[in-house]
């Protein structure tokens, strides 16, 4: 899930499949380069439990891009970062070219 407030900054949420529902959120401040949206990440937030009450937030750099655009077809997010304990965070998905859902509609 993809959040963009109006002061520029993003959410990109990325939930796992691992079974005790545990999720991840990087944030940061979005803005265009070379046509892509960019992410300059400077937080995580992981979810642990999917509870919402056991996250956990950290300190963090790296960037995620969103190549495409998601409301003509599959666009292709990938997105690379480390926290401040040195933890790497590596991720690619392909959206699969439906059209993205407003949730303010």
């Amino acid at each position: 899930m993809q959040v963009v407030y109006t002061d520029s900054r993003m959410d990109l949420s990325i939930w796992t499949n691992d079974p005790t529902g545990r999720f991840f959120v990087l944030s940061g401040t979005a803005s265009a380069e070379e046509g892509n949206l960019v992410l300059a990440i400077d937080q995580i937030t992981e979810g642990k439990d999917g509870s919402g009450n056991n996250n956990v937030d950290a300190k963090a750099s790296g960037k995620c891009t969103l190549a495409g655009d998601p409301t003509a077809g599959p666009a292709q997010y990938t997105c690379d970062a480390t926290d401040e304990a040195g933890t790497s965070y590596r991720f690619a998905f392909l959206t699969d070219g439906s059209a993205p859902e407003n949730m303010f509609d």
